[in-house]
């Protein structure tokens, strides 16, 4: 099956590790470990992905999504990237305590979720290329220190309390 035989390498490239569909069981011995999908396999949103607890990592580049699959078993997930594929929007992603690290570059997002506010361990998020018209004040109650990237979208006005939280990490041309 392909979407059984999904890897990825860790990053220090000794550990193989995967990511099984819904209702498989995790390969036995398997322990903590980062998840990606093999490039020439499609995986869409029909195809609920199989996350858990232990998965701290997923990369899930070019899959084609419209829409999120359920994520919110994935309390461990620190790296979530799900840049270029086709999301109009995100759902609560408040359970993803744990995300320090949040892609959503080359989407068709017109507005991000409130409960990104919730993140507080994010440490950088990046929303260009989509079709951002603005940032929910919610955004405001991330670290100060979280590196935000809204380039190339169609924002015309950042609110006071956001732009003063991210001064010198906010990027935010070409909008």
């Amino acid at each position: 099956l392909s979407l059984c035989t999904v890897c990825a390498l860790y990053s220090n490239y000794t550990a193989l590790h995967t990511v099984v569909p819904m209702g498989m069981q995790r390969p036995v011995g398997a322990g903590l470990f980062d998840a990606a999908l093999a490039p020439t396999d499609r995986l869409y949103t029909q195809e609920v992905l199989y996350c858990d607890q232990y998965t701290t990592s997923l990369y899930l580049n070019y899959r084609r999504f419209t829409e999120l699959p359920d994520l919110s078993k994935c309390t461990s997930l620190r790296y979530l990237s799900l840049s270029d594929n086709r999301l109009t929007a995100l759902p609560d992603l408040s359970a993803l305590t744990s995300l320090q690290s949040l892609y959503l570059s080359n989407n068709r997002l017109t507005e991000l979720t409130p409960s990104i506010g919730n993140l507080q361990s994010l440490g950088e998020l990046d929303v260009s290329y989509n079709r951002l018209v603005s940032l929910p004040l919610q955004i405001s109650l991330l670290s100060s220190s979280c590196r935000v990237n809204v380039m190339h979208n169609l924002i015309t006005y950042i609110a006071e309390e956001v732009f003063d939280r991210f001064r010198s990490y906010l990027s935010y041309g070409c909008n």
